[in-house]
């Protein structure tokens, strides 16, 4: 049936929805940017990094309300993997220690998973590096426009 050797209980579709979502959140924080006009996460000074929790903070914002409606819905099993494709995206572990990240992912403090995806800097990358990682094809949950 797959040839994945790593089993997700979060539904990959749903990783590249938050990993959308959070895309185009980003691309309105760094819009805000006066200061240069090709902000990029690795370069956030303190400054972007209170705009952006203070937008996290914002709930008026759409993309955010629908963030947290999506990672709430999730099952905590679920919810966990998000975390730990995160973590495995940004490298704290590699694929073989899939297990071990899923534990740590466990052992994290519940609640707040929302701000926090959307607090870390290049989540929307790291999660789509980690279902690469464990053998998931990013096109195959893209939906493509028409």
């Amino acid at each position: 049936m797959s040839d994945r050797e790593f089993d997700l209980t979060l539904n990959p579709a749903t990783a590249i929805r938050v990993v959308t979502i959070l895309r185009d959140f980003d691309a309105d924080i760094e819009s805000t940017d006066n200061d240069t006009g090709d902000a990029r996460h690795e370069d956030l000074d303190a400054e972007d990094l209170e705009r952006i929790e203070a937008s996290a903070d914002d709930h008026d914002d759409p993309r955010l309300s629908e963030l947290e409606a999506l990672v709430t819905s999730l099952s905590i099993d679920a919810e966990r993997d998000l975390v730990a494709l995160m973590w495995l995206g940004r490298g704290d572990f590699t694929a073989d220690e899939w297990a071990a990240g899923r534990k740590s992912a466990r052992e994290r403090v519940q609640g707040g998973t929302a701000q926090y995806l959307t607090e870390t800097p290049l989540t929307p990358d790291y999660i789509e590096e980690g279902l690469t990682a464990l053998g998931y094809d990013i096109a195959d949950y893209t939906q493509t426009e028409v």
